[in-house]
Parts: C-alpha cells; structure tokens; sequence
C-alpha cells in the first residue's frame, strides 16, 4: 500500500498539476491518483458539467462504463434524492457524504439502493468545482462497504482544491480546440487568414467542415470562404481592438452544417500589428454547447428559458419565485406554456427530454473507452 500523504503535500502536488496544459481525461485520472494519497477511495468518477444548466456532458471513470453513467444520470435528473450536484451548490460548502445526508439510513437513498449498494460500495464523498460562480465539474469518490466513512478533514480537503479543480477543467476544455489534428470527426479545422482576410492556410478537417458550411453551388456562384468563417474572423478582430472587460466576450459562434451537425467557430488574432492574422478553429459543438440551442428550439420566451433553466438545475417553484422576483402563480403559467411547447406533462418529463432525449444521444454517439480504460469522447 503506497504511503498516505499529507494534505499540505497532496494539495501543493494537485495545485502543480492543474496549472499544465493537460487535456481533460488525463487532469482527472492524474489528478484522482494524487487526490487518493490523501483521500483513499476504490472507486471514482469524474464529470464535466455545462455551467448554465448544470447537466452532466462527460463522464471520465476506470471503474464505471456508458451504462454506469446513465444511472447516474437517471438518479440525478429523474430520482428525488439527496446531495444532487445542484443542491450542493447551495451549501456554504459544496460537498457532502451520503451518510451525513441520510443520517446513516443510507437505504433511504435511491443511488445508494439502485447504484452503490449493488456494486459494493456504502461510503459516498460528492462535491461540486465551481471558479467565478460557474460549477465546471463534479467529482464522486466510493469506498467499499464496511470501510470508513470518509472525515471532515478529508471533506474539507476536497473542498479546498475544488477552484483549482475547476480552472483546470475549463483550461483543459478550452485545450480541446487546439489538439492535433486527425481524420475523424472529432479533429479541429484550422483557417488561417491573412492581413486582409483571405485565406493563407487551411488544413483537411477545415476543408471538409468548409464544404459542409458552404452555400450549395446551384444557389450561388460565390467561390470564397463561407460567410460565417468571415463573420468570426471579423469579431476576433473587433475583439483585439476592445478591452479585456469588454461584456461582448470573445468572437465564437455556432454554426449548422448542411447535414445538420452543430459546430462551433472560435476566432482570434495571432500577432499584433497592421498585419496580424486571424486564425478560425472549426470544432464539433460539445453538448455544454448545444444544450442552450436544444432549449432554444422549442421556441421559448427569454423567462420561459430562464424557468427551464431552473428546472433543469433542480429548483422548486419557491425557488424560481424568489430567484426570478416572480409569484409563484406566475412560475406556474411559465411551466403550463413550457410544458405545451416541449410537449411534456410534468417537471421530471421536461428533464427527460432535454437530458435524454437530446442530450444524452450526442454523448454517448461521441464517446467511448480509451486504451487505459477512461471513458471519454472520441
């Protein structure tokens, strides 16, 4: 058994690993390894989480599969139960233990009944990382029935590393779109700009996703990039000339391909100068990203998204009353018309089909076991 560490050492140790550049499957399996010298668990499981719905989008886990995650997913958007990632982040500190929140029944709880206890697990630590009040992941640590519970130490522990934890996944996210290239579809496209717009240099995921964007031949003559690489490049460069604080953001759109795939174009300046060039990367949207179009589809108001927003999250009618300085009774008439739109009856219903019916799908058509056994998209 490797010698425990102490906490000052684990968290200088997890401090030094999120500040590299490591994609997101490799941050959570490097970082559980360090995390268990402190905090021993069997088993783990990591998860992206799309900070405005607060929806799981990945799984990243060497014990649990596809299967293990979708039971994680029923039980946190269709069961009622305790410590529910949302519900963590409204304790002064977002982490909890499974015995804690059942007084020590642990059978009262549907995830402990249907998905722990069958697989041999009893002691439960979940906790939510949230940075700048957006939660970008979540962590579950198991240990084996009849080991210890895990101690407020190792609880406070977990929550001291939660806002590193959180920078790194986002960086780790944002590391996605400037990966090596490759032939599949998961591959960023490059379009390279010149100073005065026109293209220097475009790689061979850019040239399919171009053909994808362009407009069809019989309905236009036009021979140069498609319009939304030039919209991208031209905010990147509006961009460059705000400042840092400026509320537009950075240039970023989203796009949909002729076969209906979403994408997403982020733009960016390269070198300064008169003659600095733009880049435009190409990237298959995430389900963080599509999310918000899925709800937008199904042509709700801007209150009626903000109430769905709160429903995905786990909000009761007080809650969205008092978030939103609305009646409740007027919470009600916003759910009746979302429920018409969506075409669903009840709260748990809308959860379902913005979870499982959209959402889910992409996940799982996207993904699969890398050669060491996480779970991670392809």
């Amino acid at each position: 058994m490797a010698t425990r560490w102490s906490p000052e050492r684990t968290r200088r140790e997890l401090i030094r690993l999120t500040h590299r550049r490591l994609d997101t499957a490799t941050l959570y399996r490097e970082s559980s390894q360090i995390l268990g010298r402190f905090v021993p668990f069997d088993a783990a499981c990591g998860h992206t989480m799309d900070p405005a719905t607060l929806l799981l989008t990945r799984q990243f886990s060497d014990q649990f599969d596809a299967d293990g995650f979708a039971l994680v997913c029923r039980n946190e958007y269709l069961q009622d139960d305790v410590n529910k990632f949302a519900s963590l982040l409204d304790e002064p500190t977002p982490v909890g233990t499974l015995v804690e929140a059942t007084k020590g029944h642990l059978e009262q709880s549907p995830r402990y009944r249907e998905v722990l206890q069958p697989f041999g697990f009893g002691p439960e630590l979940r906790a939510t990382f949230t940075i700048g009040g957006s939660c970008w992941s979540s962590i579950v640590l198991l240990r084996q029935s009849g080991r210890p519970e895990f101690s407020p130490d190792e609880q406070q522990f977990v929550a001291s590393i939660g806002e590193y934890m959180a920078h790194a996944v986002r960086s780790s996210l944002l590391l996605g779109v400037v990966a090596e290239a490759s032939d599949d579809d998961s591959a960023p496209g490059l379009v390279l700009l010149d100073d005065r717009g026109e293209p220097e240099a475009i790689n061979g995921p850019a040239r399919r996703w171009l053909a994808e964007l362009a407009v069809p031949a019989s309905t236009s003559g036009a021979t140069g990039l498609p319009g939304p690489i030039y919209a991208v490049a031209a905010s990147a460069r509006r961009a460059a000339g705000r400042d840092v604080g400026d509320p537009e953001g950075p240039a970023r759109l989203r796009v949909q391909t002729h076969s209906g795939r979403w994408l997403v174009l982020h733009g960016s300046i390269i070198d300064g100068g008169s003659r600095s060039r733009t880049s435009v990367i190409i990237e298959v949207a995430r389900p963080a990203e599509i999310a918000p179009l899925i709800v937008q589809a199904y042509e709700l108001t801007g209150r009626e998204r903000q109430v769905t927003q709160l429903v995905l999250q786990g909000r009761s009618t007080a809650e969205m009353a008092k978030t939103l300085w609305l009646s409740p009774y007027t919470v009600q008439d916003h759910l009746k018309a979302i429920f018409d739109k969506v075409g669903v009856r009840s709260r748990k219903a809308l959860v379902a089909r913005v979870f499982f019916d959209q959402y889910a799908p992409r996940e799982q058509a996207g993904a699969n076991l890398s050669a060491d056994g996480w779970y991670v998209d392809s």
